[in-house]
């Protein structure tokens, strides 16, 4: 079986809890006391899917601002992008907007999304309203989810969803092929010759515009 490889981005301000998420998915441990990310790096995951199979190498980057010049260069050639906000931090829900623009900006190519509202065992102290989140999601093409790096509340499911849209779009056939299909199947099914290349014209036909 063929495994389709492709890179995740994780996005959001910092003390939002990527970090956390990332390896309660890899290793389901969660550290209480996880200091904020200053670099970035990246674990890897495969999933075999109805869809297929596929190997996650997803990239956690520094939320801070200092590093926001530099996580541009990180997420070139991603595929999706978790992009994770803190449900009690209304702010960093507004930053979320800001991811999004900017990786339209710097890819050629809108990314596979995922809007995660973590520390959800925090939802006594909801700050950011669900149907806000998820009609925010929907304007740009995105799924919502509730996360907890603490329980590891919905962050498998996530992951799966991102994943399994990811196969369905590297599955679909390129424009370029399909064209090329139709192309061809004219050619058949009028058997005539229109090859660009072809050495000899059709005879008992004028050039030029008809």
């Amino acid at each position: 079986m063929q495994t389709h490889e492709s890179k995740i981005v994780l996005l959001g301000e910092g003390r939002v809890g990527k970090s956390s998420i990332l390896i309660k998915y890899i290793e389901n441990t969660f550290d209480p006391n996880m200091k904020s990310t200053t670099k970035a790096g990246y674990m890897d995951k495969t999933l075999n899917l109805p869809e297929g199979r596929i190997k996650l190498f997803i990239w956690d980057t520094a939320g801070q601002e200092m590093y926001h010049a530099l996580s541009h260069i990180y997420y070139r050639d991603a595929d999706g992008a978790f992009l994770v906000y803190d449900i009690t931090d209304s702010q960093s829900f507004a930053q979320v907007q800001h991811w999004i623009k900017e990786l339209k900006t710097v890819l050629e190519k809108t990314p596979i999304i995922i809007i995660a509202g973590n520390k959800y065992d925090c939802l006594s102290k909801q700050k950011v309203s669900k149907e806000d989140a998820e009609n925010y999601a929907e304007k740009n093409g995105a799924h919502h989810f509730y996360t907890s790096a603490k329980t590891g509340f919905g962050i498998v499911e996530a992951f799966q969803d991102l994943a399994t849209r990811i196969l369905k779009n590297k599955n679909q056939p390129k424009l370029q092929d399909l064209q090329l299909k139709k192309t061809s199947s004219l050619i058949i099914e009028n058997n005539t010759v229109t090859l660009t290349n072809q050495k000899e014209k059709p005879k008992n036909k004028k050039d030029g515009c008809c």
